[in-house]
């Protein structure tokens, strides 16, 4: 796993943030049975799919990261909850893969702002979301997010991609 901080520049992150973190954003809602709380999502990237408007989301991420293929790309909206109850159950807050691809791939994190949420990885490691800083690692690796409880919203965009 590689954790970077700073990894846009300011001028870069800020277009970022201010994609994401406004009102006029439309967000498509998701129902996750074992979460307590469900969240919502911007389909940046999916090759099925037209190309979004928010593909410039992950263009200025993408060209600092030597890659061959993208696979998908989303951002997601969590939303505040009472407890880091994905802290608390080890099992009960979806610890998964983005896919079950048998072919190898890197999965990419990159938070929008800073929360005192993240992401707990299989080995135990948590990695808190922070404004502007990208995780990198095996796409098999299995990870969940960790509820935030001090921000109304946790905004990450997840990419995946073949290098």
């Amino acid at each position: 796993m590689k954790i970077i901080d700073d990894f846009l520049p300011h001028d870069k992150w800020q277009e970022n943030y201010n994609l994401f973190m406004t009102e006029e954003s439309r967000w498509t809602y998701k129902s996750v049975p074992q979460d307590p709380s469900s969240f919502f999502f911007q389909q940046v990237y999916n090759p099925k799919m037209k190309l979004s408007s928010y593909m410039t989301a992950i263009e200025p991420i993408l060209e600092r990261i030597d890659y061959k293929e993208i696979i998908n790309a989303r951002t997601n909206l969590l939303p505040r909850m009472d407890s880091n109850y994905s802290l608390l159950k080890v099992d009960g807050a979806g610890l998964h893969n983005d896919h079950g691809f048998d072919f190898e791939y890197t999965t990419i994190i990159y938070y929008i702002n800073t929360t005192d949420g993240g992401t707990y990885f299989q080995d135990g490691e948590v990695v808190q979301s922070k404004a502007n800083r990208l995780v990198v690692f095996n796409g098999h690796t299995l990870h969940r997010q960790v509820y935030q409880t001090d921000e109304k919203i946790r905004v990450a965009t997840n990419i995946n991609i073949i290098v």
